[in-house]
Parts: C-alpha cells; structure tokens; sequence
C-alpha cells in the first residue's frame, strides 16, 4: 500500500504545485506586449522573404491544391498538439483544451523568432495554471518536438534503407547521421536525466526542497512514435499538394513515401541549423532534394510556396483561436469572481 500512497502524493503534488518567479502584474503586460511585438516583426519578416522572391517567378499556381495543402498541415500539427496534450495527461497535469490550443499555436508562430527558445518559453507560460505544473509543461513541450525530430530521422532512414538512397544528398551516410543526432534524445531514461536537471530552477519550493521531476516513459514514447508519425504523413500530403500546384502533370502520390522522408530530413537539418524557423535552410534542402523529380526551377518554387503556404495556415489559426480564447479567458474570470461576490 505504500507505493500507492506514496504515487498518489505525487499526482496531486504535481496538480496543486506550480511553481516559478511570479512577475508584478505591470512587468507581465510589459513582457506580454515585447513578445507580442517581436514575434509580430518577425513573422512579417518570414512573410516578406518568399513573397519577394515568388515576385520573381511567373507564376501559374492552382490555389485548390494550396487549400488542401494549408488543410492537411493543419491534420498534422493537430496530431502533435495531441500527443502534448496526451503527455501532459499522463504526467497527471489537467490543462485548459482552450488555454492548450492558444498556447500550442500562437507558440508555434514563435518560431519565427531566432533561437527557437521562445517556442518552449511561451507556450510553457501560456499553458500554465492551477492544474498544469510550469515545469511539466516545459518538459512535455521540449519532448513533443524531440520525439518530431526523431521520429522524422526514423522514417527518411527507414525509406531510404528499402528503397535505397534517394539521390546523391539523402543516402546512407546522411539518415545514419540524423538518427544518432535526434534519436538518442527521446529514450525516456536519458531524455529523463537531462530534463531533470534543466528544470530543477522551477522545480524548487519555498523551503529549499524541490517538487518531484515528472518522469515519461515507454508509454508517452509509443504514444508519440504513433502520432508524430502521422504528423510526417500529413506533412508530406501538404507537400505533395504543393507539388500539384505548380506542377499538376507530376504523379505525386505514388513517390509519397519519398516525399515524407525527404520532407523530414529538411526538417530536421533546419531545425539544427540556427536560423528561424529553418527559414533558407529548410527552404535550401527541400530544393535540392525535390531537383531530380520536377526540375530545379520547379524545386526552388515549390520550396517558397511551400514555406508561404505554412505560414499563411499558422497565421489564419492563430487569428480563428484568438477571439475564442479571449471569449474564454474572460468567462473563467467571471466564473472566479462570482464566488467572492455573492460571499
């Protein structure tokens, strides 16, 4: 019976303790409204890059396809906001869905920003509260994006190991070097230890000791495995629409595998690589790898309307959840204030 106790002191540990520096309400608005404003600059900034550079081409796009595009990387960032929500669940956390998907999206335009340490920065404050630890939320934040990068690494080896290597710039070498790059960090044990130590600042209590470490396992691992593996696919869907866009003659569906893989290994070399966003890099990778299926000309279109297309679909959610979270935030302030009131 102990270790049952002893479990259940720790889930409710984990739901009533939140600790962390508490800023005067004034520096909170001050902060809110500098990140706000950088990460406005800097997504205007992603906007201007390939505008300028599709300004140069003569362009004879099907916008269908890029609606289907924008849709299917919608399907996919669903599936990621999913499996962080899931492993915040499983770490006895109970966020707000609506405070979630705010902190999910609106987090995502942060990475824009040079560094991509805003990212985990903004959707670890948003998404915190009564019933969501801040340091189980950045865990589980930094966690959904390594188990992305790993599981991205996994499936282009795992094309490029049946079908063979898929050109001269994603063969053998390059998968080896991306697995042992991003899958080592999403084994629960070591990913574990690292994090451990990373968040003991906001683990520590008033008198000195700190909060238990929230610790993942094998069943947040495969529950991720599965869902970021469908986020791959949809990404790749989103690609191929893309393709379809500008080049409607290509048969698209049957190279989907390779699309996936490729598509993942560009992701993965612009997250490394510190640029924004993997804005150039990402852009860079995708173009060389696509060259050889629909011409370099075409690769290098693809790749800025594909990163167009991104961000316009990131930019309309955030728009669409704003004033639904607004909404919100203000219903649960009347809810809180009710009580005092009527006492």
């Amino acid at each position: 019976m102990e270790p049952l106790r002893h479990k259940e002191a720790r889930r409710t540990t984990s739901l009533s303790y939140n600790g962390g520096m508490r800023l005067p309400p004034r520096w909170k608005i001050v902060l809110q409204t500098a990140i706000t404003i950088l990460v406005i600059v800097f997504v205007v900034i992603a906007f201007w890059k390939p505008i300028t550079e599709l300004a140069q081409h003569e362009l004879d796009v099907h916008e269908g396809y890029l609606i289907c595009a924008g849709l299917a990387y919608l399907g996919g960032l669903s599936c990621s906001c999913l499996f962080w929500w899931l492993s915040l669940r499983s770490l006895g956390q109970r966020p707000d869905p609506i405070k979630l998907l705010w902190a999910y999206f609106l987090g995502h335009l942060a990475k824009y920003v040079p560094g991509k340490a805003l990212v985990v920065l903004l959707r670890t404050v948003l998404v915190r509260g009564p019933h969501c630890r801040i340091e189980v939320a950045a865990t589980t934040v930094v966690y959904e994006t390594v188990v992305f990068m790993a599981v991205g690494a996994m499936l282009a080896a795992m094309v490029v190991l049946i079908g063979g290597p898929l050109g001269e710039h994603l063969n053998y070498y390059h998968v080896a070097m991306l697995l042992a790059g991003a899958v080592p960090l999403m084994i629960p044990p070591l990913f574990n230890a690292i994090m451990h130590r990373l968040t003991a600042p906001l683990r520590k209590l008033p008198d000195g000791k700190h909060a238990p470490f929230p610790r993942l396992g094998m069943k947040v691992l495969t529950l991720g495995v599965v869902l970021q593996t469908c986020c791959s696919f949809m990404l790749g869907v989103s690609l191929a629409f893309v393709i379809l866009a500008v080049r409607s003659d290509v048969q698209v569906w049957p190279m989907l595998f390779e699309l996936v893989a490729k598509l993942a290994a560009a992701t993965v070399l612009g997250f490394v690589i510190p640029t924004p966003a993997g804005l150039g890099t990402r852009e860079w990778a995708i173009m060389v790898l696509l060259k050889d299926q629909i011409g370099l000309d075409y690769a290098a279109l693809v790749a800025l309307l594909f990163r167009l297309t991104w961000l316009v679909t990131e930019c309309l959610i955030v728009a669409v959840l704003f004033p639904i979270q607004w909404w919100h935030r203000k219903k649960v302030l009347r809810e809180q204030v009710a009580p005092t009131v009527t006492a």
